[in-house]
């Protein structure tokens, strides 16, 4: 959802509430840090709460199906592996939306629908996608949903945080390393 979009829904569908802290968060935007910004991303609701978990929910609904998406396009040499391995990254994402929005009721919260998540984050197009590009796209997610944790995680207990935490760094290990280690063979 562009500034525009969310500005007119904000506008006719918020409550009084709700538009102040859109307005106070628009006056704020230029001088929030990169992760805020990319908060805006996740939506009215998240921008009108917040709330970071149902931001973190909406982005593994997206991007697992972003990269189901790559996974059935990817054009490479090994397609055979970096297929299953697109695999492997949209089930990861899968593992952590479920274990998400499993904490997310459990607080209260009410899971957020796909119409939401797509409202919020940009799909891809059914296109033909080179190994390369899909790659760096999934390290992309992966780094974003690091991101976005480190929001979630703060209003956690201590032991939600701590398992946040474990999650974060098996996305981290993911992007950083095991990604990135294959983007060098597409140099």
């Amino acid at each position: 959802m562009d500034l525009k979009s969310a500005t007119e829904y904000i506008k006719t569908k918020g409550t009084e509430e709700q538009k102040g802290m859109f307005d106070k968060y628009l006056t704020n935007l230029e001088e929030n840090d990169e992760l805020e910004k990319s908060l805006f991303k996740a939506g009215v609701k998240d921008l009108a709460t917040g709330d970071a978990m149902y931001a973190s929910i909406c982005a593994c609904i997206v991007y697992a199906q972003n990269i189901r998406i790559l996974h059935h396009h990817i054009i490479s040499l090994c397609w055979n592996s970096d297929h299953e391995k697109m695999e492997d990254y949209y089930c990861d994402i899968d593992d952590l939306q479920d274990f998400l929005t499993e904490i997310y009721i459990a607080n209260g919260g009410t899971e957020p629908t796909g119409g939401m998540a797509f409202t919020a984050y940009d799909s891809l197009e059914i296109n033909e996608y080179s190994a390369k590009d899909c790659y760096e796209l999934c390290k992309k997610y992966f780094e974003d949903l690091v991101a976005l944790l480190q929001k979630a995680k703060e209003n956690c207990s201590d032991f939600v945080a701590s398992e946040i935490e474990t999650k974060q760094y098996d996305l981290w290990l993911v992007a950083e390393y095991k990604i990135a280690q294959r983007l060098k063979v597409e140099d």
